[in-house]
């Protein structure tokens, strides 16, 4: 911008719109692989919950925390959410009440209607 090749109105924007090209270009690769550990590790955990509990109640909760991630993997499409201290602890805050009712549900509790 100093250079004039761009318009000083452009200074006004300081956000990239897309959590994967926002955090990429702001910390750089190891930032990169931090975000998708952050929504990698807790998909992966929710998913093998899933397909492991064969009661209803495991598995909605399990379900549940595999939309928390997907929904944010998609908003971070068109927003930087988790740059944000709100959508941070948003995201954070769903997947621990996931994860802490998941695991206080027993497994084996009531089954599910094929069994």
């Amino acid at each position: 911008m100093s250079e004039g090749l761009y318009d000083k109105g452009i200074s006004r924007y300081d956000q990239l719109h897309n959590d994967l090209i926002d955090t990429a270009a702001r910390r750089g690769l190891v930032g990169l692989v931090s975000l998708l550990l952050l929504y990698g590790v807790p998909l992966v955990l929710f998913a093998t919950h899933l397909r492991r509990r064969s009661d209803v109640q495991g598995q909605a909760l399990a379900l549940s925390g595999v939309i928390v991630v997907v929904a944010f993997i998609g908003f971070g499409l068109t927003q930087s959410l988790l740059r944000d201290v709100r959508g941070l602890s948003g995201f954070l805050g769903m997947l621990t009440a996931c994860w802490c009712l998941l695991k206080a549900t027993p497994e084996g509790g009531r089954e599910t209607a094929q069994s």
